[in-house]
């Protein structure tokens, strides 16, 4: 175990759009998305990092391309949370009429 004196706490709100973990931070990512309705975060892979996704308002739509290029669709509700591993293509999408908001962490695959 490393030296507890030294830990920094960070606390960050969850209801507004944005950076969550602090500048400076190894390894973690994590932001908060805010999509309106009809909005989508593009068709993107985060590269050699893991995603978790948690739902924290509303319903979004996770899309997957499986290996036959069409999309597995996984509805996530408030609550439910989903891992995307590594290099795979995805993307999120607000199909329902009001704003969502989801959390978002990556860390480097191993």
């Amino acid at each position: 175990m490393g030296d507890l004196t030294r830990t920094r706490v960070h606390v960050r709100s969850l209801r507004r759009a944005g950076v969550a973990v602090p500048a400076g931070a190894t390894g973690m990512r994590a932001r908060v998305v805010i999509l309106k309705p009809g909005e989508d975060m593009a068709w993107h892979s985060t590269q050699g990092r893991e995603e978790l996704l948690l739902v924290l308002q509303g319903s979004v739509q996770l899309e997957v391309q499986t290996s036959q290029r069409r999309a597995h669709r996984e509805r996530l509700t408030v609550g439910q949370c989903a891992f995307v591993s590594s290099q795979v293509l995805h993307r999120t999408v607000n199909r329902s009429r009001n704003p969502i908001r989801y959390l978002y962490v990556t860390a480097p695959a191993r």
